[in-house]
């Protein structure tokens, strides 16, 4: 009996040290005015897969577990909302060896309301707004910020023309 709890042992912590490490992603989704919004889609896509979760009636999402190593797209949408989309890169200098067996992310959204749009082209599609990538410095993931900046300003010029 000692042999068998041993060997269970042994086989359950190569499975532990052996399994990729993952990212667990949880948020919450608002409006521009902070106001909660309930039931909005939040789509997963990568490697011709997709998974799809909804927030709850606090606006909530997660904990969704992904696996390291793969790029993402995170696309959060509802109804009256301008889509949004984040890519999330934890391949690119992914590494094993530093990577930690967990890395967990708050990744509050936020939507910008279609109600005053005078012209439709901006919310047809989801406007890509963010990237999330590994930041070997700190150790996991972190914005990055030349990327998010970039389309923040084009979001923004898009949103105030469609405005108009």
């Amino acid at each position: 009996m000692k042999n068998i709890a041993l060997l269970f042992l042994l086989l359950f912590s190569q499975l532990y040290y052996t399994q990729s490490p993952i990212l667990v992603i949880q948020g919450k989704v608002l409006d521009t005015s902070e106001n909660i919004i309930a039931n909005a889609e939040i789509k997963i896509t990568f490697n011709d897969s997709t998974i799809i979760y909804k927030t709850n009636a606090s606006g909530k999402y997660g904990k969704i577990n992904l696996p390291m190593n793969e790029i993402y797209l995170l696309t959060v949408s509802c109804d009256t909302y301008i889509s949004k989309s984040i890519i999330i890169d934890t391949k690119t200098d992914f590494d094993l060896a530093d990577s930690s067996p967990i890395t967990d992310v708050d990744l509050p959204l936020q939507l910008n309301s279609k109600k005053n749009l005078k012209k439709r082209k901006l919310s047809k599609k989801p406007y890509l707004v963010g990237k999330l990538k590994i930041d070997q410095k700190l150790g996991g993931l972190a914005i990055d910020y030349a990327f998010t900046s970039k389309q923040r300003v084009l979001y923004e010029e898009a949103y105030q023309k469609a405005m108009r």
